[in-house]
């Protein structure tokens, strides 16, 4: 279901597989080979379960990093914009724990 490649110019290790006839090729950003073969596996359990109908992909998710995160994100993180330094305190002061 899913396979993985590793890339001798980066040095890291990609994986590549199908889902409702689309073709993925994600980077798993690890050149450790026992890490890539764990995420091999977790994807494809991932797979099993939306083939399965145990787990669905939520409206508006981006299809790759939803079954490359098992489940857990819809879309990649984006940084907050921060265009001033009035806005970067207000960031800072509004994350600051209670």
């Amino acid at each position: 279901m899913a396979s993985i490649i590793h890339d001798s110019d980066s040095g890291k290790y990609h994986i590549r597989f199908r889902f409702a006839g689309m073709s993925f090729k994600r980077s798993l950003k690890t050149s450790n080979k026992q890490e890539a073969r764990s995420a091999q596996g977790r994807i494809e359990e991932t797979l099993r379960l939306l083939e399965r109908g145990s787990l669905s992909i939520p409206v508006g998710a981006e299809r790759g990093t939803f079954i490359l995160s098992d489940g857990k994100r819809t879309a990649k993180p984006k940084p907050p914009k921060i265009r001033t330094l009035g806005n970067l305190f207000t960031v800072y002061r509004d994350n600051l724990p209670s």
